[in-house]
């Protein structure tokens, strides 16, 4: 059998390796992300609990986004668009 010769591997093994670290720091995100939101459920539902209940509006108009990832930062917004919310929750 001939030999090839030698090949210099050292550029596709670092491009290997980068490739590999951003595909495992994509899957940490993507858990990240999700442990967020369904931190965010749990959140929710004490949130709701603990919400004054006249007709039950304000209680049930509570929502949570989904976990978004903006560099180094992961955010989630828990929000209520009723239009009175603010006047319970800081007084008439």
């Amino acid at each position: 059998m001939g030999s090839f010769g030698k090949f210099d591997t050292k550029d596709f093994d670092a491009f290997v390796s980068e490739f590999e670290n951003k595909i495992q720091g994509e899957a940490i995100v993507t858990e990240i992300e999700s442990a967020l939101t369904q931190t965010a459920g749990t959140a929710l539902n004490k949130i709701k609990k603990k919400t004054p209940v006249d007709k039950g509006t304000l209680r049930r108009n509570w929502q949570a986004s989904n976990a978004k990832h903006f560099g180094g930062v992961f955010l989630i917004d828990i929000y209520n668009n009723t239009e009175y919310a603010p006047f319970i929750e800081n007084g008439h």
